[in-house]
């Protein structure tokens, strides 16, 4: 677990490099949902939602799916009940099974 979280500590540093230059190539929403998902896994929520939040054009199925995460993890049952009921709901997403099993257990 100390490993995961000195890599997505040492990852950060590299994304927030990444998003203040342009380098071709590489989407500035990847790299904030690469961002996200290493903020989540360190439990820095609002960090992660706040990455969530500036992304444009992003995968909004992995979008959806992490924000839902995130509320959960700010204890903003609500909101993750609700956006893991739009994921369940919608059949062309790759999470809808797993959103369909959150919303049974929430």
């Amino acid at each position: 677990m100390l490993a995961q979280k000195d890599s997505c500590a040492k990852a950060n540093v590299i994304f927030q490099e990444l998003l203040r230059s342009s380098i071709e190539g590489v989407s500035r929403d990847d790299v904030l949902l690469f961002k996200a998902s290493c903020h989540l896994n360190l439990g820095q929520f609002q960090e992660a939602l706040q990455a969530l939040e500036e992304i444009k054009q992003g995968d909004e199925e992995a979008v959806s799916w992490y924000k839902a995460l995130v509320y959960l993890g700010l204890d903003r049952r609500e909101d993750a009940r609700e956006a893991f009921e739009e994921i369940a709901k919608d059949a062309s997403s790759s999470y809808q099974e797993r959103g369909a099993k959150v919303v049974k257990a929430l």
